[in-house]
């Protein structure tokens, strides 16, 4: 099963508090432990942000904060069996996908 996991940043790497640093770090680990899993940053289609380990999708926003419903569009729109989203200050640990 293929599994996709989206999060909405809207701030470069270097500019992310602890928090997200470690929810980044948190996803990097449960992908190399787990071949299936794809790693998604959603952007808006104005923004130009890129993460290691992570591809981007770009949607059209048209106010400050992207819509929940879009956000899970467009991941639903990616070749995978299941998605997931989560906010990018969240961090989960290694038993999250037994």
């Amino acid at each position: 099963m293929k599994i996709a996991i989206g999060i909405n940043s809207f701030r470069s790497e270097k500019d992310l508090n602890r928090r997200e640093e470690l929810c980044l770090e948190s996803l990097r680990k449960c992908k190399d432990k787990n071949n299936n899993i794809t790693l998604y940053n959603i952007i808006s289609d104005k923004d130009d942000i890129n993460f290691n380990d992570f591809e981007n999708i770009k949607i059209k926003q048209e106010g400050k904060y992207p819509f929940v419903n879009d956000l899970l569009n467009a991941l639903s729109q990616t070749d995978n069996d299941l998605i997931v989203f989560i906010n990018n200050d969240i961090v989960l640990n290694n038993t999250f996908f037994k």
